[in-house]
C-alpha cells in the first residue's frame, strides 16, 4: 500500500463537533428520558412512592427539559455540520439502513415531543394548556421517553457499527453511553430542580429537596455502573486480540490518554462524584454534577480520537492495485 493510500487509513475524518454531538446528544436524550421517568412514577402514584399523586411534577424539571432540548437541537446543527455538506441535510432521512438516519429521526422527534411537554409546564399565566390538553402532555411523555433513550443507544450505536474502527466496535460502548448518559441527565437535573417555575405550581423547598436526594441517589447508582462498564470496555480492549484495539487500549490505561482517562474521567469525574453524592452537603449539589458532566464530556472526546483504523478484507489489496498521485504517468499528460 502506497504511504498516500494508507494516510487515508490513519487520518481523523471525525474530530470535536462529532465529540460534542454524542455528548449534547446522550444528556438531552437522558433528560428526556429520566424526567418523563419521574413524570410517570409521581404523577400516577404508582407504587406508592409518595402519600398522594403530584400532577404537576413537571414543572421542577421544566429548565432541565429546555436544557435537553436546547442540547438536542444543538447537536442536530453539529451533526449537519459534520456531515460537510449542509445544504443536502435531508438526504440523511432518505437513506434505507444507515443508522444515522434513525439517529437523525429520534433526535428531531425528541425535540419536538420534548418542546411541546416543556409548554405545559410555563407560568399559569403564559401557558396556553393549563386548563387542558392534558393528553396531549400525557402522549408526548411517554414518546419523549422513547426517543430520548433512542438516541442514548444512537450515540453509541453509531460508533460501534463502524467495522473498520475496532475500538469502537463493541456491543460495550452503547450500554456505556446510556449508563453515563443517564448519570449526567440526572446530574443536570439534580442542579436545575426546582429553579422555575416550582413555585409557581405550589412546589415548596422540602418537596424540591425530596427530589434532588433522589437524583443523587440515581446518580450514584450510574456513576457506579459506568466505572463498571468502561473498566470492562477498557480491559476487553486491552484483551482483544485485535492488535489496533489493544493499542489504543494501552494509549488509555499507561499512555497518551492515561491522565485524561483515570484523573480526568476516574478520579474527577466518578470516584469524587460518588463519594460526594454519598456524604451530601454543598459538594454534592454543585461540585459533583459538574464534574460529572465534565467527565462526560472528556469520555467522549477520548472516545472520538481513538479512531485508529484498520483495512478491512479486501481494502488492502484494492489500495495496493491503486497508482500513487505522483507516478510520472498520472501526470506526463500534463506537459
Amino acid at each position: 500500500m502506497s504511504h498516500a493510500n494508507f494516510n487515508k487509513l490513519t487520518k481523523h475524518y471525525w474530530i470535536w463537533p462529532i465529540a460534542w454531538d454524542l455528548f449534547l446528544g446522550a444528556l438531552g436524550g437522558g433528560i428526556l428520558a429520566l424526567v418523563a421517568i419521574f413524570d410517570f412514577v409521581y404523577r400516577s402514584g404508582v407504587m406508592g412512592v409518595t402519600e398522594a399523586p403530584l400532577p404537576e411534577v413537571g414543572a421542577i424539571f421544566a429548565v432541565a427539559t429546555f436544557v435537553a432540548v436546547a442540547a438536542l437541537a444543538i447537536a442536530s446543527a453539529m451533526l449537519i455540520f459534520e456531515l460537510g455538506q449542509p445544504m443536502v441535510f435531508y438526504r440523511v432521512f432518505l437513506s434505507g439502513t444507515a443508522v444515522i438516519k434513525y439517529g437523525a429521526v429520534a433526535i428531531m422527534l425528541s425535540v419536538v415531543f420534548g418542546f411541546v411537554y416543556f409548554l405545559f409546564y410555563l407560568p399559569p399565566e403564559w401557558n396556553l394548556f393549563y386548563y387542558g390538553w392534558t393528553w396531549l402532555r400525557d402522549i408526548c411523555c411517554f414518546l419523549m421517553m422513547i426517543t430520548g433513550i433512542c438516541v442514548m443507544l444512537y450515540t453509541g450505536l453509531l460508533l460501534s457499527s463502524m467495522k473498520a474502527k475496532p475500538f469502537w466496535n463493541t456491543p460495550v460502548l452503547p450500554v456505556l453511553f446510556v449508563v453515563s448518559g443517564f448519570a449526567m441527565a440526572a446530574s443536570c437535573m439534580a442542579i436545575t430542580a426546582g429553579i422555575w417555575p416550582a413555585t409557581a405550581f405550589g412546589f415548596d423547598q422540602a418537596i424540591i429537596a425530596y427530589f434532588v436526594g433522589h437524583l443523587h441517589a440515581i446518580a450514584a447508582i450510574c456513576l457506579a455502573g459506568t466505572f463498571i462498564t468502561l473498566l470492562i470496555y477498557i480491559l476487553l480492549q486491552y484483551g482483544a486480540g485485535n492488535q489496533t484495539a489493544r493499542k489504543v487500549a494501552i494509549r488509555w490505561i499507561k499512555g497518551q490518554f492515561a491522565l485524561g482517562f483515570w484523573g480526568g474521567v476516574v478520579v474527577l469525574g466518578v470516584v469524587l462524584p460518588f463519594m460526594f453524592f454519598l456524604t451530601g452537603g454543598m459538594a454534592a449539589e454543585i461540585v459533583a454534577p459538574i464534574l460529572v458532566v465534565a467527565a462526560g464530556l472528556l469520555m467522549r472526546f477520548l472516545i472520538v480520537y481513538s479512531d485508529d483504523r484498520q483495512a478491512i478484507p479486501g481494502e488492502e489489496r484494492f489500495w495496493s492495485r491503486m497508482p500513487d498521485p505522483h507516478d510520472k504517468f498520472l501526470t506526463a499528460w500534463k506537459k
